[in-house]
């Protein structure tokens, strides 16, 4: 068991010259006070720090404020696992010379024997990071977001958590714990099972698409029973209920057609942007973010503008108006329409540091917003997608946790690094959204994307150990044999249970997870170009040993296998025990 590293003491916030303030540190949070006069721009709080020198070249994961950012390597030599950082050109956050860990930060002392981390439990005004500095210091911060605080006000900040333990298991259980105190358990335990249009049509979407691909869905896999209608569907971004002229009939008529081929309607909406034509921006132009000048502000302006009808507008979410309109939007498509999911992508431009209408940190303004569209959502899921993901605790039940599917081996092994590092979450923050299962290549007039057999392999055993939503991206009409074989054998494992797999350590290439009381499911990865893993596996008593993918038997009754995985290949090894 490792040592918790000793705690500094307290930092002092930095005031400007013409301020008095105070600090008080209670059990779990730190009071900033503004005694006598205001405080204006209170700048960024160190609430916590840790000698961490001895471990600056030990393994680390600590995540980054939205959900493209991960960070892997050593606490002096960080590595960026996604392909999107807080700090890079696009997204521009914090400078480029800077690594900030958002939300938690776990270090692996010994590897399956010793880890510790640190986290922040809570975050419903304020973000907190951690940061390492060459005088070997792990600081804990509190963004303030120059916030002002008038005479006699104050503000309270949250403290970091730490926990230590033998596994990720342990420390990440503690940690989960310790959020759900302040943010509550997960409304859902149960898993969505479908289809999502995007990952083969893209936007290039109609009624008769969806129709025809609910009816296919629905013969050949009846328990993945929700066809998500993504992006494309809406006439402009911001006008949700407005359909594209490729709907015949309105949005109405896709849905009428989900619902007769007995399956339940999902739909998309990037809640918090508009485009410059959009009905919502013409006929409000005072609900939208605006600069230093007055003019609105574009999100190419602070970060990264968007993929797709750009340039995108900022809905304030400070104002109560924008509120009103989303928790309308949302409740009208749940009761009209008969939506049991949605999908929010572009979370994160609801959550950015700007000035608004309403004085507010970022997290309460995005908080405000989120809330408005749970409540119109009712009893349907909420997903968040692109999300800053503590912002969002408590206000979405599930979470994506990778970046987008792109039939690749590059993207695949990012995308298994991704959530693998976040699946612990699983069931505990929220249900667990990988993104799309997509098993075969891709050749339309918009997109040629290919990969072979065995990356293909790869990528549904990574989607196998982690559990969660399962959507499939791949279009349902004449699937090959081989592909729905292997959807057929994922929907089966979900069957037998919808947890996530145990990682062994911080390099995610070997998992374990136990289906039942008979059955166990080992999970192996070898991202490598050239060179063959060989991994011994062990049981406490005798039993048979198959390869999962196959059902092809292995080895019969022994206590310990050994498994070689080839250069960028998987296995997927199940053992059942004789009754």
């Amino acid at each position: 068991m490792p040592i918790q590293p000793p705690q500094s003491t307290l930092a002092t916030p930095c005031f400007d010259r013409r301020s008095t303030g105070q600090l008080i540190l209670s059990d779990n949070c730190v009071v900033v006070r503004a005694n006598g006069a205001a405080i204006s721009q209170l700048q960024d709080v160190i609430v916590a720090s840790w000698d961490l020198s001895l471990w600056q070249d030990l393994p680390v994961l600590g995540d980054g404020y939205q959900m493209l950012c991960q960070w892997r390597g050593t606490l002096r030599q960080p590595q960026q696992v996604s392909r999107c950082a807080d700090n890079d050109r696009d997204y521009r956050r914090y400078s480029p010379e800077q690594v900030r860990y958002y939300n938690y930060l776990i270090v692996e002392i010994e590897p399956n024997q010793a880890y510790w981390l640190c986290g922040f439990p809570q975050c419903q005004q304020f973000n907190g990071y951690f940061e390492y500095r060459q005088s070997g210091l792990l600081v804990a911060v509190v963004e303030t977001e120059q916030m002002t605080l008038q005479c006699n006000e104050e503000f309270v900040l949250p403290m970091p958590v730490c926990f230590s333990g033998v596994s990720i298991s342990d420390v990440t259980s503690q940690f989960a714990a310790a959020i759900q105190q302040h943010h509550g358990q997960p409304r859902f335990t149960e898993s969505v099972k479908g289809w999502c249009s995007w990952y083969h049509y893209y936007e290039h979407i109609t009624t008769d698409i969806i129709a025809a691909n609910s009816q296919a869905l629905n013969e050949q896999f009846p328990q993945a029973d929700v066809v998500l209608i993504d992006d494309g569907y809406q006439q402009a971004m911001g006008d949700w209920l407005v359909p594209s002229d490729k709907f015949a009939g309105g949005v109405e008529s896709a849905i009428s057609a989900i619902k007769q081929a007995n399956c339940r309607p999902g739909i998309w909406l990037a809640p918090f942007i508009a485009e410059q034509s959009s009905q919502l921006l013409q006929q409000h132009p005072d609900w939208f973010v605006r600069d230093q000048h007055g003019e609105l502000l574009r999100a190419d302006d602070i970060t990264y503008g968007g993929w797709r009808c750009t340039p995108w507008y900022l809905l304030d979410t400070s104002q109560d108006g924008p509120c009103q309109y989303l928790k309308q939007t949302v409740a009208t498509m749940r009761k009209r329409w008969g939506i049991v999911l949605f999908k929010l992508d572009a979370l994160y431009w609801g959550a950015l540091n700007v000035a608004r209408a309403q004085p507010m940190t970022s997290v309460a303004a995005y908080r405000r917003g989120l809330a408005a569209i749970q409540e119109g959502a009712g009893d349907a899921m909420v997903l968040g997608c692109n999300a800053p993901m503590w912002p969002s605790l408590g206000l979405v039940d599930a979470m994506r946790t990778s970046d987008d599917i792109h039939r690749h081996m590059h993207r695949f092994h990012q995308l298994h690094q991704e959530n693998a590092a976040r699946s612990w979450q699983h069931q505990k923050l929220w249900l667990l959204d990988q993104d799309c299962v997509t098993l075969a290549d891709l050749n339309t007039p918009y997109q040629q994307q290919q990969a072979s057999h065995d990356e293909y392999l790869f990528h549904a055993t990574s989607i196998l150990a982690h559990g969660g939503n399962l959507m499939l991206g791949d279009a349902m009409l004449d699937i090959p044999p081989l592909q729905r074989s292997m959807i057929e054998r994922l929907l089966t494992r979900w069957q037998y249970s919808e947890r996530s797999a145990d990682y062994r350590d911080l390099n995610f290439n070997q998992a374990h997870l136990q289906l039942n009381q008979e059955c166990d499911l080992y999970l192996l990865f070898n991202p490598q170009r050239e060179v063959a893993l060989s991994y011994r596996l062990a049981q406490p008593q005798a039993v048979d040993w198959f390869d999962f993918w196959q059902q092809m038997p292995l080895a019969d009754q022994q206590r310990e296998f050994t498994c070689e995985v080839g250069p960028h290949q998987a296995r997927a090894i199940l053992t059942k025990k004789r009754v």
